[in-house]
């Protein structure tokens, strides 16, 4: 059960600007005057903190009520998840806003990583040498509100945005999910596993870890990316950043969910996306740079389990018939 939400967290959940809100979660929009259009749902549309999803005859106002519809959170599961990020104020936007530059809070972190760990290997199944890995080359770490944290790095190595994920439960399985305000935008977490040739590309972080731990030995100069979503921008972004830092693209693999939105994202990248002739010149080659690799059941992560579980099975099996 999720826990009671008190008066003052209910104010400060009701005062959450609700495009703010969103974007952090991952969701896009486009300007279309004074509304903000949904780019992959287009019925949806959000003006002065009030939404109109057409299609489905949803309408509401603020981000509580969004929340509850849009992500099926409870009440207080929704007052939670909105007071817990460090979203803008509908009463402090104005329409002169200026964009601030992204700013890391590495105060935030702390040199404790007991449960990350425990969400990441006992709870998602994540092998502990790609945790460890993972650990040591600072590509995820801890903060203060036991969060995991996975930092987006440009071609400097600078720390440009993130998202958390989080490792307490809030009630009813859910748990925190967000994108640090100001992070640049396209952008995503990413990895690399040796000198990277090829590109792949996930829908989350926890996929990408979960493809890592399910094919260790064979994936060899790579960077695995998080686009926090399906954005064919973070492709493009990611493939920039790669060819900046001096490595030769050679694929791009698309390792998306396999459900309606992955296979529709999957469909739109290999039917309307090409490399350029600077990136690949042979005709052939470019007929082959966008490869596509999704797994058996919905995500990486539900593959992994099922793997473990498996495998855990048949040890059981075999200390029974050692030890009758």
């Amino acid at each position: 059960m999720a826990k009671r939400a008190g008066a003052d967290q209910i104010m400060e959940a009701r005062n959450v600007d609700l495009i703010d809100y969103l974007e952090s979660k991952g969701e896009t929009f486009t300007k279309e005057g004074n509304y903000y259009r949904h780019t992959e749902h287009d019925s949806l549309l959000i003006r002065d903190n009030m939404y109109a999803w057409n299609s489905r005859g949803e309408k509401g106002h603020g981000a509580i009520d969004f929340a509850m519809m849009y992500y099926n959170m409870s009440f207080p599961q929704a007052v939670m998840d909105l007071t817990n990020g460090d979203y803008r104020s509908v009463e402090k936007q104005t329409q002169q806003e200026k964009v601030e530059p992204y700013k890391y809070p590495k105060h935030y972190e702390v040199d404790s990583a007991k449960e990350l760990k425990s969400y990441l290997m006992e709870e998602r199944k994540i092998h502990p040498k790609v945790v460890q890995w993972a650990l040591k080359n600072e590509y995820i770490v801890q903060d203060q509100k036991k969060n995991i944290v996975f930092p987006w790095k440009n071609e400097k190595g600078e720390i440009v945005g993130a998202n958390r994920q989080g490792t307490v439960d809030m009630g009813n399985g859910r748990r925190f999910k967000g994108v640090d305000k100001h992070s640049q935008q396209p952008g995503g977490f990413h990895f690399d596993v040796g000198k990277p040739e090829k590109l792949i590309v996930f829908e989350d972080a926890i996929d990408a870890l979960s493809y890592y731990s399910i094919k260790q030995k064979d994936v060899q100069n790579a960077r695995l990316v998080s686009m926090s979503g399906v954005k064919p921008d973070v492709i493009t972004q990611q493939v920039k950043q790669m060819v900046a830092e001096g490595h030769q693209v050679k694929q791009v693999v698309l390792a998306v969910d396999n459900d309606k939105g992955g296979n529709e994202f999957v469909e739109t990248i290999t039917s309307k996306m090409r490399p350029s002739d600077k990136l690949v010149k042979d005709d052939a080659a470019k007929e082959q740079f966008f490869q596509v690799e999704q797994p058996t059941k919905k995500d990486w992560n539900e593959d992994l389990k099922a793997k473990v579980k498996k495998q855990t099975a048949h040890k059981e099996k075999e200390a029974e018939y050692e030890h009758p």
